[in-house]
């Protein structure tokens, strides 16, 4: 909050130090856009993009920074509203579409992640997006298209180098092989939906034997053979 209100202040100190032309200013937030992205001050990075837009609604590629910005500070319905506009000019970006799922996801709005999911996958054919939508398909109870979808997977785990993103922490990833996330996902369906622990075990052990440093994996089969604790 506090940088946010500097943010302000110096954007106000900015645009009162000079009646300058609209020309010379847009210069003067572009600077300060610059040197707040170096220093990481995003808050005051989109209060900038904000005032050159004012300034010249033709800089565009300030408008389409703001999605990014907003998920840097967690800003999930100003984000929501930057993406939106942004894929409005972008129908096709990959990276707008994801943040736009992103904050679907953020908000509870799983048909809009679907959807937009979907779109992805009929984009690029990337596995990710498929294990994506069949994640979800897991979250919502819909196994019948889980099934369906591994399938599929199966295939394409036979044919691509491809890795599923899993978070470790809130800000960390671990890329792992789409072979060895399918095995995860199926110990995690036989456990949960089947109370199948010892063909949890076995995919479990799949997943770990495939990948070896496999942190989910390795955390949800030390539950398992504890009883959960």
């Amino acid at each position: 909050m506090k940088k946010i209100i500097l943010a302000f202040y110096a954007i106000a100190a900015l645009a009162s130090c000079n009646n300058k032309s609209g020309s010379k200013a847009v210069d003067n937030y572009k600077k300060l856009f610059d040197k707040s992205m170096n220093s990481k001050d995003f808050p005051t990075a989109i209060v900038a993009a904000q005032m050159i837009l004012i300034e010249d609604s033709t800089q565009i590629l300030y408008a389409d920074t703001l999605p990014e910005l907003y998920v840097a500070t967690n800003n999930i319905m100003a984000c929501n509203d930057a993406a939106a506009a942004a894929i409005k000019r972008n129908p096709k970006s990959e990276r707008l579409l994801l943040i736009k799922a992103l904050c679907a996801e953020q908000m509870g709005n799983i048909e809009e992640q679907m959807s937009i999911y979907n779109q992805l996958y009929s984009l690029n054919k990337k596995p990710e997006y498929l294990y994506r939508i069949t994640a979800t398909h897991f979250g919502t109870g819909n196994f019948k298209a889980v099934e369906n979808n591994l399938k599929e997977l199966d295939q394409l785990a036979l044919t691509t180098s491809d890795s599923i993103d899993f978070m470790i922490s809130e800000t960390e990833k671990q890329k792992v092989p789409l072979k060895a996330a399918l095995f995860n996902m199926r110990a995690i369906m036989a456990a949960q939906k089947d109370r199948d622990m010892l063909s949890a075990k076995k995919y479990f052990e799949a997943a770990i034997r495939e990948y070896p440093d496999f942190i989910v994996a390795k955390e949800y089969y030390k539950r398992l053979m504890t009883g959960g604790k």
